[in-house]
């Protein structure tokens, strides 16, 4: 098993896309709409272009999009940069802005250097802490989450998805 992380291309958008609407389909059933999550494979070759846009544009954001290649396969990806929120008046902080692994490779750790090679990366970038949005009902998350040294901090908001609204916890932690 050789698992690499590496800087996503613009050739990895369609594994990206298809790992993302398959990991929402698992990840978040019985916690959104099951008629949502069965249409998201619907668009999959716009979600596609959406990526190749993402990819292109991330580093010249001050983004970084990783992914996580299994025996040549794109099996999870990363996104992080700049903390988005305007609600923190501290030094810079980093975000992990999202972290899916496809679910034909949960548990085989995917995740972890995913992770890894996002705190690193923000590390390098100079932030001394980072933040992440879960939403609060998505207890494998949460678990994954504290298990890599995050904590609760304390703050809330509502994410709209579906026409239905979910409430969002976030966690903070010192990087390394």
């Amino acid at each position: 098993m050789a698992l690499l992380v590496r800087r996503a291309e613009v050739a990895d958008a369609a594994a990206i896309a298809s790992s993302h609407v398959r990991s929402w389909q698992s990840g978040y059933a019985g916690v959104i709409s099951d008629g949502f999550l069965e249409s998201l494979g619907a668009d999959l070759p716009l979600r596609t272009l959406g990526w190749q846009t993402q990819i292109l544009g991330a580093e010249a954001e001050g983004r970084f999009l990783l992914v996580a290649e299994l025996d040549g396969e794109v099996a999870g990806w990363l996104g992080g940069g700049a903390y988005r929120g305007t609600d923190i008046d501290e030094p810079p902080l980093g975000e992990i802005y999202a972290c899916y692994v496809d679910p034909d490779h949960w548990r085989r750790g995917v995740g972890s250097v995913l992770m890894d090679g996002a705190l690193d990366r923000l590390t390098r970038d100079g932030y001394p802490q980072a933040a992440l949005w879960v939403l609060a009902d998505n207890l494998r998350a949460r678990a994954f989450y504290e298990h890599h040294g995050w904590r609760l901090d304390g703050a809330r908001k509502t994410y709209e998805v579906a026409d239905e609204r979910h409430e969002e916890v976030r966690y903070r932690r010192f990087l390394p």
